[in-house]
């Protein structure tokens, strides 16, 4: 488990043998403010997957059967001055939480068009640049189907991890500019302009922007814009 002191397994299924006490359940989140957009109402909120795992049987204290599935992306642009794309990136991920009993036999069916390709040449509608599976998925049928095959472990793992660097159209946009204070040149003024470039038919929640400043910045006054157009 450890080597030299740094752990080397972090998994739920080699780890909750060496855990003995009893789950504490945690007190659900309060709700909050539904949305004008609408969800799927097959979409489970983001507190279901706080339930604790019951030690040994893979089922929630309610009894339930059930698995949880969440796609994480993390978005890297670099933005020009003039505010145009100069690198982009996404590292994303298939997250499962399982509460199944008995480790069932499950597939997973991806898009049919997905290549997997560093090169120009290769690419496709979806393309990705690297994959890495987890040990329980069986990747007898990925090459001809696209389809993942595997045995859950109970609790909490990441199916696969993926790497796309083709270019995309960001969600948000941001266009900084910079400029020296007239009266006083101890002071400059920093303006970040957002612009959602969200569908209509979906929306972004809880999105805070931070602006790093110089070591040496002795005070900050921030003013923030509020507007009800697609920029503010």
């Amino acid at each position: 488990m450890l080597d030299y002191g740094y752990p080397q397994v972090g998994g739920t299924e080699d780890l909750k043998v060496f855990v003995y006490n009893e789950p504490i359940p945690t007190a659900p989140a309060a709700p909050a403010a539904k949305s004008s957009a609408s969800k799927s109402g097959k979409t489970a909120s983001a507190a279901s997957v706080q339930k604790p795992v019951a030690a040994g049987g893979g089922r929630d204290a309610s009894g339930k059967n059930e698995i949880f599935v969440d796609i994480l992306e993390r978005l890297n642009v670099l933005f020009s001055a003039n505010g145009y794309v100069l690198n982009s990136s996404i590292d994303g991920c298939i997250q499962m939480k399982s509460y199944l009993s008995h480790n069932p036999h499950l597939r997973l069916a991806l898009n049919e068009d997905l290549v997997v390709s560093s090169s120009p040449e290769g690419r496709g509608s979806v393309t990705l640049d690297d994959l890495n599976f987890h040990d329980c998925a069986d990747l007898s049928e990925f090459d001809a189907s696209r389809t993942l095959t595997f045995h859950p472990p109970t609790g909490e793992f990441v199916l696969l991890n993926y790497r796309i660097s083709s270019p995309f159209r960001p969600p948000l946009k941001l266009s900084p500019s910079f400029s020296p204070d007239p009266a006083d040149p101890r002071k400059f003024t920093f303006t970040v302009t957002v612009r959602n470039d969200v569908p209509a038919e979906n929306y972004a929640a809880n999105v805070s922007v931070t602006v790093p400043m110089p070591r040496g910045t002795l005070a900050v006054v921030g003013e923030a814009g509020v507007g009800g157009g697609p920029e503010q």
